[in-house]
């Protein structure tokens, strides 16, 4: 069967390359520690102009925002927001799979590969992030989870495949030996596709993120029966990046490598360094090269010859005209004239990274089935011991790892040799590894954010040495390398310092324990608390005794205030409900925001008839600005009514001129119970009354103006 699975390669077709865009409307939020995306996103993207896409909880810790570069800016200088990234657009690695006789994974005659010595992948599960899998394929149906699996595209739909360049990824990593089409290199691993390409080959970092939430949520939750032991990523894009807590990609890589999932990546089919190719670039993913084999057999024996899928010529055994290559680089696999399933229940013959890198996810699932606790570093550590440099050697004959020394591939432009897999030796060494004595936690990766008073601050869950973290100790000093032990807190991934003065720099480390006892100290992360400076008044003339605000009655105004006029802020959305005899409002600065559900808090500003209530308001991210002008005399008490709806973080100072005095409230304390502010007004007929409300923290909003009544 198998020498007939390897014959068809010769007649399978070719394939298309895609590329798409960068997106210059989507952007990635990530958001301070303590402040929730799923609550905060809606009213952040709404008050700087945009939308809320995808909202993210275990990739990190924030949103997509929809909204142009103008919004996105905006967005950036808000307190609750850590930083705001552009949602660069990601292309497939355009070519397709490879060599399963070459890597050693089936072998067609004694002794054999992989298989034939039991190592066929069974308990192993691949997440294949990509196009998605063709779900009926009769050559991977039987193997495929697709209730695990995710369409980030459009969650409605299942993830199938319309492209098919996931299938074929899928195909090579894991197409059983069931007598049909072909043999993947784990042929009894079972496939979890996850689409965040459509059917056009179009995707970006936003949809990316989608699909590694999917398979950490799955890591993560109380079954353990679903988690992923390999993600095969061959898909990227080349452009700087930072470290795990300022890229938003790297984040989401971080926290996946964290959950013991080995993360495996296709370098890059641009002929160039492979160091700016993401994610295969980063240290937590193994990154693959592609390699040129004919015959699955070394030695170049198979001569050159034109592949017709690149229109180019290629020589049996050399390095991939189209390869990325450089340090970066771990490993390299078959590449070229891959054959492997496609769409549509059918098969197709490509070239590419693409195509190289499931056959890395196929032996990576080899060794998770007979070793679940190997993580992804321990996997790569394997596989540059166990494969095969370009002399024919294994790469630890030398009893030094790698092939440094044995040999140079042709055409290989940088002169290192990554090793080829050898996916028999690789499961061997596996199934008979024994892991190091567990120990403590590794070092945590540190993030500090400055607000007024306090720092936040946020880590990412190191490995955890074999014993479970059962918390983590902060340090904190006031000069570089003078960290002192400050609290210890329990399992949670952040921590917010009160005890700061503003002005002055702090600095900080972090440092998990276990059973075995506390580990290293993270990188040092410095931050400085200083206090918002809120816009500054024209002409600010504080009343001699301001007048108090009060949180009684909450919501219930009717009976109490507006018995000359009411404006409830918002109340349609788009428009507000406003009874006004003897005045007209208008907003001079903000926006309206209101959520969609109903609401039963008692906070909530009550309908003139009290039979609804509504979470609504105005808003403005630095100073909310309206005004009254008023067709006739008046001389009453203005009532405004304001609510913190997102949490405890605002405050705010409301200034009120009249023409003849400026008044203020400084709303200095927490106001998510609502607030009643009143100010004494005498305007003549024609005469105008502003109202501004400064924020210093978070955004100043407002939700309803009272004009008589109270006291």
């Amino acid at each position: 069967m198998a020498a007939i699975l390897v014959a068809s390669l010769a007649t399978s077709p070719a394939s298309a390359r895609f590329t798409t865009p960068q997106s210059h409307d989507s952007w990635i939020v990530t958001l301070a520690p303590g402040a929730n995306a799923a609550s905060r996103a809606p009213a952040l993207a709404h008050a700087s102009g945009g939308a809320v896409g995808l909202v993210y909880r275990h990739a990190l810790n924030g949103f997509q925002f929809k909204g142009s570069a103008a919004a996105a800016d905006a967005l950036r200088h808000n307190p609750a927001v850590r930083g705001v990234y552009p949602d660069y657009a990601v292309t497939l690695s355009e070519t397709l799979p490879y060599g399963v006789q070459r890597i050693n994974a089936y072998g067609p005659s004694a002794p054999g590969g992989a298989y034939q010595a039991g190592y066929r992948g069974a308990t192993a599960r691949i997440a294949i992030i990509d196009t998605g899998i063709d779900l009926d394929h009769p050559d991977l149906a039987a193997h495929i989870d697709a209730a695990s699996g995710k369409n980030c595209v459009d969650p409605t739909l299942p993830p199938n495949d319309g492209h098919g360049h996931g299938t074929h990824v899928a195909g090579s990593a894991a197409a059983p030996l069931n007598g049909v089409g072909v043999v993947g290199v784990a042929p009894d691993a079972t496939l979890v596709p996850v689409k965040v390409f459509d059917d056009a080959g179009n995707s970006s970092e936003s949809l990316i993120l989608c699909g590694l939430e999917q398979v950490i949520g799955l890591n993560t939750d109380s079954d353990p029966a679903n988690d992923i032991d390999v993600v095969s990523m061959s898909f990227g894009e080349a452009r700087a990046w930072g470290d795990c807590l300022n890229d938003p990609l790297h984040e989401a890589i971080c926290r996946a490598s964290s959950t013991g999932m080995v993360l495996v990546g296709g370098a890059g089919n641009s002929s160039t360094d492979a160091g700016s190719f993401v994610p295969a670039a980063f240290p937590e993913v193994i990154s693959v090269s592609a390699l040129a084999d004919f015959d699955g057999q070394p030695g170049g024996l198979a001569g050159c010859g034109l592949v017709p899928d690149l229109g180019w010529f290629e020589c049996d055994d050399t390095f991939a005209f189209f390869s990325n290559f450089g340090p970066s680089v771990d490993v390299i696999a078959p590449g070229v004239s891959i054959y492997s399933t496609w769409k549509d229940g059918g098969y197709n013959t490509i070239s590419g990274t693409s195509m190289a890198t499931p056959h890395v996810s196929g032996v990576a699932a080899l060794m998770k089935a007979v070793n679940h606790s190997l993580t992804g570093a321990q996997v790569l550590g394997i596989l540059n011991q166990t494969g095969e440099c370009p002399n024919g050697a294994s790469a630890d004959a030398d009893s030094v790892p790698g092939c440094a020394g044995q040999g140079q591939r042709t055409d290989d432009p940088d002169g290192i040799a990554e090793p080829l897999l050898n996916a028999l030796r690789a499961a061997q060494v596996a199934d008979g590894w024994v892991p190091p004595p567990p120990g403590p936690p590794a070092a945590p990766v540190l993030a500090a954010n400055a607000g007024d008073a306090q720092v936040g601050l946020s880590w990412i869950a190191p490995a955890d040495g074999g014993s479970p973290i059962t918390g983590y100790t902060v340090y904190r000093g006031t000069s570089t390398g003078t960290a002192s032990d400050l609290v210890t807190v329990g399992p949670a991934l952040s921590y917010v310092d009160n005890a700061v003065t503003n002005g002055t720099t702090y600095y900080y480390q972090v440092a998990a324990t276990n059973a075995y006892g506390t580990g290293p100290r993270s990188t040092e992360a410095s931050a400085t608390p200083m206090a918002p400076t809120p816009t500054p008044s024209p002409t600010p003339t504080p009343a001699p005794t301001p007048p108090p605000w009060d949180v009684a009655p909450q919501g219930d105004w009717v009976g109490s205030f507006g018995v000359d006029g009411y404006a409830l802020l918002a109340w349609n959305s788009s428009s507000d409900l406003a009874v006004l005899p003897t005045a007209t409002l208008t907003l001079d600065q903000g926006s309206r925001y209101r959520w969609s559900s109903g609401t039963t808090s008692l906070r909530a500003l009550e309908s003139p008839d009290q039979t609804t209530r509504r979470a609504a308001q105005w808003l403005q991210n630095t100073s909310l600005k309206l005004h009254l002008t008023f067709t006739s005399a008046y001389s009453g008490t203005l009532h405004l009514y304001a609510i913190d709806w997102d949490g405890t973080s605002r405050r705010e100072i409301v200034y009120v001129d009249d023409g003849t005095s400026v008044q203020s409230i400084n709303l200095n304390t927490s106001f998510h119970d609502g607030a009643w502010l009143s100010f004494p007004i005498n305007v003549a007929s024609g005469g105008t009354v502003t109202i501004r409300a400064d924020r210093t923290a978070a955004q100043a909003t407002l939700s309803g103006i009272f004009l008589g009544g109270g006291s």
